[in-house]
């Protein structure tokens, strides 16, 4: 048995087999002749276009689905997709050093990293992530339709806990949780992308695990939790029994449970004030005793208004 703790972004239990998948690939470098510049563009531009059409299916799906708050996520990496900075970049890098596009657009992403690594905001320093997600589909479709994660972890037979270095929004917006009951990641924070779409999906997740992607093989039995962050590899009989009496238990919201004030077992009275990511989290603070919003996440507005106006 192996106890690994990192950062619970997303309450709940899981008992799967584990599934490993490493995203960080290494890119190879090549030079090209001058008369295959037009080509190696022309094929960047394809991919762009197939990457378009690919986050434009997904958040047209998030869109009828529990986590439609968050397709407005992807607007944001279809115009990076018309960002000079990334496309128009790569394609500069392709034609002024003859290489191959694929690395072309790593350069331009490793570029566009040190350029957020430089910001003081730490919000802001991790939407690099997004950038990266981008760039990665861009060198997917550059491998010339080559299967993405989605498609080979549809394979899947049965319950599993997927276990990876790095796991990018448009991935994890794509994934069969049927099939896959939670996941943990070697990097990651509370505020990834990733981790946002865990809680609205109510999917077990941790993150910032460091190196489970290595330490952990494929098919070893694991317990996931996502509310203290430990994940546990080859564990006992007995605690695989008891994970799955909690994984079947309701969850239930810290509160009085019949939507009146909150009081500690020995009659303090306690203010509750709930912690709102997504508008579809106000339907709960009646129901739980919350008396206000005490943190909200400013991207999401309704009818033009901060939440806290509702």
């Amino acid at each position: 048995m192996e106890r690994l703790n990192g950062i619970g972004v997303s309450p709940g239990v899981a008992v799967g087999r584990a599934v490993i998948l490493t995203q960080r690939t290494e890119v190879m470098r090549f030079p090209i002749p001058p008369d295959r510049v037009d080509r190696e563009v022309q094929a960047l531009h394809r991919a762009r276009e197939e990457s378009k059409q690919q986050l434009q299916d997904i958040r047209l799906r998030l869109t009828h689905g529990p986590a439609s708050e968050l397709a407005a996520l992807f607007d944001a990496q279809l115009l990076m997709l018309d960002d000079q900075m990334l496309v128009g970049r790569a394609e500069h890098i392709v034609r002024t050093e003859r290489v191959n596009a694929a690395w072309a657009v790593h350069r331009a992403n490793e570029e566009l990293y040190q350029l957020f690594s430089a910001m003081e905001d730490p919000y802001l320093r991790e939407r690099e992530n997004d950038v990266a997600d981008v760039a990665g589909r861009l060198r997917m479709n550059l491998r010339h339709g080559a299967r993405g994660p989605r498609e080979l972890l549809s394979q899947l037979d049965g319950p599993s806990v997927l276990i990876a270095d790095e796991l990018t929004a448009s991935v994890a917006a794509q994934l069969d949780w049927t099939r896959v009951q939670a996941f943990a990641t070697d990097a990651g924070s509370r505020t990834y992308h990733t981790a946002i779409l865990a809680r609205s999906l109510k999917v077990p997740a941790i993150v910032g695990l460091h190196d489970a992607s290595v330490r952990i093989s494929a098919g070893t039995p694991v317990v996931l939790d996502g509310t203290t962050g430990e994940l546990v590899a080859s564990p006992p009989p007995e605690m695989i029994d008891e994970a799955r009496r909690r994984a079947a238990r309701p969850r239930r919201l810290i509160g009085s449970g019949d939507g009146g004030p909150v009081s500690t077992t020995d009659g303090v009275r306690v203010r509750l004030e709930a912690n709102v990511e997504l508008l579809e989290d106000l339907e709960y603070l009646n129901e739980h005793g919350a008396e206000g919003v005490g943190l909200y996440r400013s991207e999401f507005m309704l009818s033009g208004r901060p939440l806290e106006t509702v």
